[in-house]
């Protein structure tokens, strides 16, 4: 009887976890280059209003998306060539725009299939370049529904390779119920032309569904001390 409701339990456990799914973010690494103008090939800029693939709305001034085939030769001391290659697939979007136009922002609206708390994962680039238009460090701010939940600083040192170098993120979103809900990120960085993003995904904290496991132990433990206890056993009579 037990080893039948354990089973019954661990499945129950896997199909808990397994309820508590990823969020869908559409055109996570921008990879759907459309509804922007070509301003050279490999970069097409968007403008305020405009759609990234669709999915991201641009504000602010302009943004740019960014083919692993676009270079620019260096200014810096040595010169070469800069080398703006995403952290995956065959782009990754510059938030600062032409040059560097300000505070812009992408904002889409996601569908939370259900209530909890989630992570934001995202990666954030730095071209490091002894290059004077690219020599700041990152920092975008994150927010939901137009509220602020965290501002990401990219923690890297700098560097001469003339490549992008991509810093792995994960912010905690709270709790958010079930619903759309509008996710914006803004440039913060105005001594830098490039501030890369891509890669974007949206996950349960592992608290989430470790305290659901937990609870299902919890129950097995109160079960299996109930099925011990005399009180429980039913008598047999000859």
């Amino acid at each position: 009887m037990f080893m039948k409701f354990k089973g019954l339990l661990i499945f129950g456990i896997l199909a808990f976890a397994g309820s508590l799914p990823a969020q869908t973010v559409n055109n996570p690494g921008f990879e759907t280059d459309t509804g922007g103008t070509p301003l050279a090939p490999g970069l097409t800029r968007y403008t305020t209003g405009q759609s990234v693939g669709g999915a991201w709305t641009v504000g602010g001034s302009d943004v740019l998306n960014i083919a692993s085939t676009y270079t620019e030769a260096s200014s810096g001391v040595g010169g070469g060539t800069l080398v703006f290659n995403p952290n995956s697939g065959g782009f990754a979007l510059d938030i600062t725009g032409a040059g560097n136009t300000g505070a812009n922002t992408i904002t889409q609206s996601i569908n939370f299939s259900s209530a909890g708390t989630f992570f934001l994962n995202f990666f954030l680039g730095r071209l490091v370049t002894n290059d004077s238009r690219y020599l700041g460090a990152p920092s975008v701010s994150v927010f939901i529904d137009n509220s602020l939940i965290a501002t990401v600083n990219y923690a890297g040192a700098g560097g001469t390779s003339n490549l992008v170098v991509w810093e792995a993120e994960a912010v905690s979103l709270g709790t958010i119920t079930a619903g759309f809900h509008d996710l914006m990120i803004r440039n913060n960085s105005l001594d830098t032309n490039y501030v890369g993003l891509d890669d974007f995904g949206i996950v349960p904290e592992p608290g989430t569904v470790l305290g659901g496991v937990l609870a299902s132990l919890l129950l097995v433990g109160f079960w299996r001390k109930r099925q011990q206890s005399p009180s429980s056993c039913s008598a047999v009579h000859a």
